[in-house]
């Protein structure tokens, strides 16, 4: 039923979502920054809708800052390797979703509201797995969790532009569909 059902209620299976949280603790008055990074296994909207249902975007109890994921440029809401918006632009998306958008709290101005949540919605629970590994620990030097030579893109037979040099060679950007089918096939 996943793929009869309309993709904008249901049949989306798998995707990636985070928020951060900044959360203060009297009397200390110290805080701490919490960073959640789900799967959801529905679209990009079903999440939100579900994450604002249970005040978890609560905006009078969370101070929601956006940090966007390793390897996805600049991009706040990707589907199915498409990029409906990024930073630097406005997200039409997400002005009919409540609960997506926020004025940070670390702004100035309160004209344009910013995007509390990052997401990246695909069609396979599968690809949505891999992202997870791509923007995680597996590129960032944790070679107990990988057999590598330390060159990710040769490992995986990656196309050198879509890579970068630094201590270890990997991919430049974990929305490309060439990189998650690479890792998918490996």
């Amino acid at each position: 039923w996943f793929y009869d059902a309309d993709p904008f209620v249901t049949g989306k299976f798998g995707g990636d979502i985070q928020w951060s949280a900044n959360i203060e603790y009297p009397p200390e008055d110290t805080s701490t920054l919490f960073t959640w990074t789900i799967i959801y296994l529905g679209s990009w909207r079903e999440a939100i809708e579900e994450l604002q249902s249970t005040g978890l975007l609560d905006k009078d109890l969370f101070d929601i800052l956006y940090f966007p994921m390793d390897r996805t440029d600049d991009a706040v809401l990707v589907e199915n390797y498409e990029v409906l918006c990024t930073q630097s632009e406005s997200c039409v998306q997400f002005e009919d979703t409540p609960g997506a958008t926020h004025v940070s709290p670390l702004q100035e101005q309160e004209e344009v509201p910013d995007p509390s949540i990052q997401a990246v919605q695909f069609n396979t629970y599968a690809e949505a797995q891999i992202f997870k590994m791509c923007i995680g620990a597996l590129f960032s030097g944790a070679f107990d969790i990988s057999n590598t030579s330390g060159d990710f893109c040769e490992d995986l037979n990656i196309d050198n532009e879509k890579c970068t040099d630094g201590l270890l060679r990997v991919p430049k950007s974990c929305i490309d569909k060439d990189v998650i089918d690479a890792m998918l096939t490996a």
